[in-house]
């Protein structure tokens, strides 16, 4: 679904656990980008594109043949890889090899999912960017937050 979202529209689809830091501008010179990562494959929850962009064509075109309804890693990271490396369709950057989160543009978070209560309490002690972004959106103050 997001494959023709962005064929249809054009823009960035981006998973529930990115954070995006910094400006996106530079990416925009790309008619496609994904994210690569050091496994070799390319991440599927950061996707930048035009609309209409050949690679997003190619990919969804090519799932009438190669799509495995059982493997979610192939669909969405290997078989995107092997496009990208045939056809010169799609601009990798590289989220992981940054030297630290000040040259980063997105963040992948992994936040633990919990309600409530439970929600604030965790947000005073996480220990990372996305604790402090939390924290800043909710209580105005990045700090961590022992009590």
């Amino acid at each position: 679904m997001r494959i023709e979202a962005l064929l249809l529209y054009g823009g960035i689809y981006l998973d529930t656990d990115i954070v995006v830091v910094k400006s996106l501008e530079p990416l925009r010179t790309h008619p496609c980008t994904m994210s690569s990562q050091s496994s070799g494959t390319v991440s599927s929850a950061f996707i930048m594109a035009e609309q209409n962009a050949t690679f997003l064509q190619k990919w969804l075109d090519g799932y009438r043949y190669h799509y495995n309804g059982k493997n979610y890693v192939y669909n969405a990271m290997v078989y995107p890889k092997h496009i990208a490396k045939k056809t010169r369709t799609l601009y990798m950057w590289n989220w992981e090899n940054c030297p630290d989160h000040g040259h980063k543009l997105v963040i992948l978070s992994f936040v633990k999912i919990v309600t409530g209560v439970e929600f604030m309490e965790y947000t005073y002690l996480l220990d990372s960017t996305v604790g402090s972004i939390c924290r800043h959106v909710l209580f105005g103050n990045k700090e961590l937050c022992f009590t």
